[in-house]
């Protein structure tokens, strides 16, 4: 089974081809060096129940994803990782505006508004959104 049609249905040219190869090689590599760490964290009693085995799922199906035998992968091209940015964006956009909407009604405080404002901070900067305006703030009794 040849690579060639699909990279010819993609668009993709043979340097295309051998640069997502890298890509995948990279990336396969990674999720394994983060398998073999998650064993040194077995135990440790600042980690809840639960994570590391998330984390392993994550991890093996990462793995399993860019093992040699699969194809390019099409959600590893800038465009997608675009895009993907750009929904994420819109939707914290919405969730900001929804907290600030619960606090202007009184339904939540001022307390409650700023941790889930600086949670959904913490989420656009993981994002690489954080640097993209922020929406503007809603004024008492809108919504």
């Amino acid at each position: 089974l040849s690579l060639a049609p699909l990279a010819r249905a993609l668009g993709l040219s043979a340097a295309d081809e051998s640069l997502e190869r890298e890509q995948q090689l990279a990336r396969r590599a990674a999720a394994e060096a983060a398998l073999e760490r998650l064993g040194t964290l077995a135990g440790r009693p600042t980690v809840p129940p639960g994570v590391l085995e998330s984390a392993r799922t994550h991890y093996e199906r990462r793995a399993r994803h860019f093992a040699p035998s699969s194809p390019p992968d099409i959600v590893c091209t800038d465009a997608w990782t675009e895009a993907q940015r750009s929904v994420r964006h819109a939707l914290l956009d919405a969730e900001r505006r929804a907290v600030i909407a619960l606090r202007n009604r009184g339904e939540i405080s001022d307390d409650v508004l700023h941790e889930v404002e600086r949670e959904l901070d913490l989420e656009a900067i993981r994002l690489g959104v954080g640097d993209l305006a922020a929406p503007a703030p809603l004024a008492p009794g809108s919504a």
